[in-house]
């Protein structure tokens, strides 16, 4: 299903990565665990998942967890 998911949003969710939100150069540097990374995903995921693909209002949701 978060496959699903990942497709369905992922211009969105390239919006976001690029926003930021996850970190995919520190990980790909190895400063990030594996698990960090899949929590941070996953929390992007499900902000876009969560608001039907609306990019401002999943960046409201992400940022009201911080």
């Amino acid at each position: 299903l978060e496959h699903a998911s990942d497709q369905r949003y992922a211009v969105q969710l390239e919006q976001l990565v690029s926003m930021g939100f996850t970190n995919r150069e520190a990980n790909l540097q190895g400063k990030c665990s594996m698990a960090d990374q899949r929590r941070s995903f996953a929390s992007v995921l499900s902000a876009l998942t969560a608001t039907m693909g609306d990019v401002n209002a999943a960046v409201e949701r992400l940022l009201g967890q911080l």
